[in-house]
């Protein structure tokens, strides 16, 4: 049955590459170069995320759930928003 879930989740991914984009340039791709998550973490929180958006679970940030995981600090957390603003107003 969980073959299942994971298939209906993967097929709202593969439906949204947009989406999934978007998140990886952003907090995902920062999270990555500063070493830390790898892509498959990257892609059990969007799976995660996803999941959570299709049961109507109050959205969460790719932060916020991989925080929650143990896989990201909090200060990690803040390290890549921080990054984002810096980027975000270099081209700004």
């Amino acid at each position: 049955m969980q073959d299942t879930k994971h298939n209906k989740v993967s097929g709202v991914l593969n439906d949204k590459p947009g989406k999934i984009e978007h998140y990886e340039k952003r907090f995902g791709l920062i999270a990555i170069e500063k070493g830390f998550i790898c892509a498959d973490d990257l892609v059990k929180a969007l799976i995660i995320q996803v999941d959570e958006d299709i049961h109507n679970v109050p959205h969460r940030l790719l932060g916020e759930i991989l925080c929650g995981q143990g896989i990201m600090t909090e200060k990690q957390v803040e390290d890549v928003v921080s990054e984002l603003f810096q980027r975000i107003s270099a081209f700004g």
